[in-house]
């Protein structure tokens, strides 16, 4: 079968899918909880306690957008920052009209302070940059 030719037109398109998904696969197991140093566990494990409280009182509110909460949490367990980084900025709620915006962009703000501190701390950690507090 390797050597036969598909008459798939999109063969080679796929395989090139294929690769790129197996990178992707790779990368996120390299930034894995698993894998981590214990301090990177330790800091992952502290940003998200903070974000999870700080849900669990926004859903008390309102469940709008709570889905990108979640996975914001959820890419911080994985260790994807630019992710995070991407759902966070979602929820500056810039495309909402007013009053919504600002209604929910202040409900959010804790929330998306938590997560920017804790990406750029990530940040200064890969980078082996000492901490402002330190």
């Amino acid at each position: 079968m390797a050597d036969e030719k598909l008459p798939n037109p999109f063969h080679k398109l796929f395989a090139r899918m294929m690769d790129t998904f197996a990178e992707y696969q790779w990368k996120a197991l390299l930034r894995s909880h698993f894998l981590a140093e214990p301090e990177e566990k330790k800091a992952r494990l502290a940003a998200i306690r903070e974000l999870s409280v700080e849900l669990a009182k926004i859903e008390a509110v309102s469940i709008q957008s709570t889905r990108f909460g979640a996975r914001v949490i959820e890419c911080i367990v994985e260790g994807n920052w630019k992710e995070a980084e991407e759902y966070n900025s979602d929820l500056a709620f810039d495309e909402f009209p007013e009053p919504d915006r600002t209604f929910y962009a202040q409900l959010w703000e804790k929330f998306r302070a938590i997560t920017m501190a804790a990406c750029a701390e990530a940040k200064r950690r890969e980078t082996g940059q000492a901490s402002p507090g330190n």
